[in-house]
Parts: C-alpha cells; sequence; structure tokens
C-alpha cells in the first residue's frame, strides 16, 4: 500500500478527506449497506470525474480512488465511527452519528496533524495505518491474484455453486469465445435460466471490448452471461454490460468478489456473536 500512481496529473482526494463524504453517504444510504454501494454513493454526492474514479494505483489493479476509500473506512473504523458486520454490511454507529449531527464539523474526522493530499505524499494517519496489517479484503484480493488462471476458474465454479447455480461445470475447451464454464440459474419451480460465464484474474480493468466478445459468444447457447474478474471495470464496460437493446452482462468486480467470499465464507471462517448493541440501536 501507498505506492501512489505519478503517471498524470488528476488529484484524488487523500483518505483524510474521503472520512466525511463516507460517513455522509453512509447515512443518505439509510445507515447500513456494502461497500460498493457506499463507494459509489461517494462518488455521487462528491461528484467525481471518471478520470478520478479510473486512476490506477501505481503498479496494481485497484483504483487509487477505492484504495484511498479503504483507508478512509478503515480509520472511520478504528475511531468507532462506523462498524463491519461478518457478512461485510457496514453500519453508521452513534459515535459517527454525533459526529455528523454536530455541523458536519471536519475536525472530528480528519485531524488538524493531517499534511497535504498531494499524489505520493501520504498525510499522517496514513502513515500509521499502512504499518498494521493488511485488512481481510486486501488479503482475499492477494489470494485470488495468488491462483492459477485455473484454479480461479474452480473458485469462480464454487461461488456460482454456493450463490445458488446449478449444473457449474468449467469448459475444456481452449478455443470457446471466451466462455470458460456453464451453469443453470434457477428462477423459480417453473423457470431456469442458461449461463455462460468468463474468469479475468488479472490486473488492471477490463473495457468494454471484452463484455462485448463474451456476449457475442452466447449464440443462442445460453440466455445469460457473467463476466467474473480480480481487477476492476472501466466506465464504459458498464455502460456497454447494460446497454440497450443488448442481452445484458452481469459483471462481478474483485470488491464484489470479495464480498461474496465473506458473504458465503469460502475459504474464510467468521465467529457469530451476539452483539446487544445493536439490537438496542434499532
Amino acid at each position: 500500500m501507498g505506492n501512489f500512481d505519478h503517471t498524470n496529473t488528476v488529484r484524488v482526494p487523500n483518505h483524510a478527506k474521503l472520512r466525511l463524504p463516507t460517513l455522509r453517504a453512509l447515512k443518505a444510504l439509510g445507515g447500513v449497506a456494502r461497500i460498493s454501494t457506499i463507494e459509489e454513493k461517494v462518488i455521487e454526492i462528491e461528484q467525481f470525474s471518471d478520470a478520478i474514479t479510473t486512476k490506477l494505483l501505481k503498479g496494481g489493479p485497484q483504483r487509487l480512488l477505492y484504495n484511498r476509500l479503504s483507508w478512509a473506512r478503515a480509520t472511520l473504523q478504528s475511531r468507532g465511527y462506523i462498524e463491519k458486520s461478518s457478512r461485510g454490511v457496514w453500519r453508521l454507529t452513534p459515535a459517527g452519528e454525533a459526529a455528523l449531527t454536530a455541523g458536519d464539523a471536519p475536525a472530528m474526522v480528519v485531524p488538524a496533524t493531517a499534511v497535504a493530499d498531494s499524489d505520493g505524499v501520504a498525510d499522517a494517519d496514513e502513515v500509521d495505518v499502512q504499518d498494521e496489517k493488511p485488512t481481510i479484503e486486501e488479503q482475499l484480493l492477494q489470494a485470488l491474484l495468488d491462483l492459477t488462471p485455473a484454479a480461479f476458474e474452480k473458485f469462480c465454479r464454487a461461488l456460482l455453486l454456493e450463490a445458488g447455480f446449478r449444473n457449474v461445470e468449467v469448459t475444456q475447451q481452449t478455443h470457446d469465445g471466451g466462455i470458460d464454464g456453464y451453469g443453470t440459474a434457477q428462477i423459480n419451480d417453473l423457470m431456469s435460466l442458461r449461463v455462460v460465464f468468463e474468469c479475468k484474474r488479472y490486473r488492471g480493468s477490463v473495457g468494454p471490448d471484452v463484455v462485448r466478445r463474451l456476449r457475442g459468444s452466447l449464440d443462442g447457447r445460453a440466455d445469460r452471461c457473467i463476466l467474473l474478474t480480480t481487477g476492476s471495470f472501466t466506465p464504459a464496460a458498464r455502460e456497454e454490460a447494460q446497454r440497450a437493446g443488448a442481452a445484458p452482462v452481469e459483471l462481478i468486480d474483485g470488491v464484489r468478489l470479495v464480498e461474496m467470499i465473506q458473504q458465503y465464507e469460502l475459504g474464510v471462517k467468521t465467529e457469530l456473536v451476539v452483539q446487544p448493541d445493536w439490537f438496542a440501536s434499532l
């Protein structure tokens, strides 16, 4: 962590400046939401441009903004403003509510010791946080990146089975139009959909060409397609996936993969502990 992209002049707010927007986003979402939803809300509230949202970390698959949003959540969590359930759902705590109620005072979230936010220069808190153990999300993403392509396909098969798909198989054909496997999504007792999926275990962002190619591979063989990657999707890829008049393509990025790993407890174990304070706060 901390190796920031110096390749262009786009300035991404440092994590200290993203804490208050994170609290505001979570508040706007009713106080409870998953990571991807919170991040989308921050982008909406702050009106971040595509240049800001797509800038990558130097040498890594993660986008700089999302990296810094992760640090913002880590700091907010350490200070008791937000908390995360074992299922990956984030919640605004009473302390976080108080921080927002007190006039949205940035001083309650951003310490006076924070230094300049120029790219490549970490603020005081960022230096402290970087010495901590990688988060579970970072460890899980790295575990996926360490898999061989074949092992990643097996992981995707296991994930789809846990999500309720049936008859999921990885294709052995090396030239099958990008298709890595097939499965059946059971909608109800009377209806099911034939699904094909493609697995992209690599660093960086997936562009619209990959989405179009996968859609083209349907060719009557299936009803829907799913594209899974350890990286991210460009805005153009997301737009192409939902293009009007074309078969929709479901996109699962690295952030969502990590959320689903925790949700279905694939390779991780969570301890169930009753928290009376949580119920009392409802």
